[in-house]
């Protein structure tokens, strides 16, 4: 009985929190981003068929961009 409450409990709080002024104000997009380990193999790759450095470096800015725009969205989030 008490898990049948606790487990009622948990989807009440996340049916609200879903429905909460706060997810709406700041969507976070995790379907666009890149994986480390998904990066690693691609510099690979690239330093396998000696590729330019230019373009790992490109890569690793961009992902680096990536995450600190990840990073400032939940900061956001989480200050109001």
């Amino acid at each position: 009985m008490k898990t049948a409450a606790i487990l009622l409990l948990v989807i009440a709080a996340t049916a609200f929190a879903a429905s909460s002024d706060m997810f709406s104000e700041m969507p976070l997009n995790f379907g666009s981003s890149r994986s480390i380990l998904t990066l690693l193999t691609q510099v690979e790759a690239k330093l396998k068929t000696n590729g330019p450095l230019d373009a790992i470096t490109r890569m690793l800015d961009d992902f680096k961009k990536t995450v600190t725009d990840e990073q400032l969205a939940h900061d956001n989030l989480f200050a109001k």
